[in-house]
């Protein structure tokens, strides 16, 4: 079964690996994961990230709950905890 994890909207990982020593070896399981990082696009003190794992973040959301409200924009929020 797949898999998904986004870190501060500056990492996205998908994929069918589990994250621990059995999965990602490489010659225990077949697995495989994609992982994207946008340099370019990172957090600062100032903003949060505003690159394609951000919108991808947003639209994931949107598919859940049916709604695009902005409180999913900055998770950190007390209003989007």
């Amino acid at each position: 079964h797949s898999k998904m994890m986004i870190v501060d909207d500056d990492v996205a990982l998908i994929g069918t690996a589990n994250i621990n020593q059995r999965s990602m070896d490489g010659c225990r399981d077949s697995e495989i994961m994609m992982t994207s990082w946008q340099p370019d696009h990172l957090a600062t003190k100032e903003s949060i990230p505003k690159g394609d794992i951000h919108a991808f973040r947003l639209h994931i959301w949107a598919s859940i709950t049916g709604q695009m409200d902005k409180v999913f924009r900055n998770p950190s929020s007390p209003e989007c905890v």
